[in-house]
């Protein structure tokens, strides 16, 4: 006899990162959203609105993006993985960062009663504080210590 393991809606529980995102402008952007466990979210309702205002940032619903109370700074910037929302994923992804896209976003699945928010900041180019893994500078140590203040500097042959 077997069993099947079966996840109600109602066990299941919203992941946002409690760290900020850090973006520079123009970059693309990734807001994690994450149903855990993992459910099919593609015939449900998910929201991502700005916290401050409630203003709609990227809304889905039933298989359909719904763009109709969309903000018009997000129309053709925004969109979530399709593909994603199946296994439970609602990662917004934001193109093209603009400094007023900083500030407080909630991502909401109303009928199941769940929402997180997390945070975006856009800085300009040069300013972030983000460790980059790719960027990386290695020095060679120097020749030779330079001199002290008040003293002379003699080579030894």
């Amino acid at each position: 006899m077997s069993c099947l393991n079966v996840v109600s809606p109602e066990a299941a529980r919203i992941i946002c990162p409690n760290e900020p995102i850090e973006a520079e402008i123009g970059e693309d952007v990734r807001l994690p959203c994450l149903l855990d466990p993992g459910l099919d979210l593609s015939n449900r309702t998910v929201d991502w609105t700005r916290v401050n205002d409630s203003k709609v940032v990227f809304s889905y619903r039933s298989r359909m993006i719904n763009d109709i109370d969309q903000l018009e700074q997000y129309r053709n910037r925004t969109r979530l993985s399709r593909e994603d929302l199946s296994v439970g994923n609602m990662e917004l992804q934001m193109f093209s960062a603009q400094l007023s896209d900083s500030g407080r976003y909630r991502c909401l699945v109303p009928q199941l009663r769940l929402s997180c928010t997390t945070s975006l900041i856009v800085v300009n180019k040069g300013q972030s504080n983000r460790t980059k893994t790719d960027d990386f500078t290695t020095s060679a140590a120097p020749l030779e210590e330079p001199p002290s203040p008040g003293k002379s500097l003699s080579l030894q042959t």
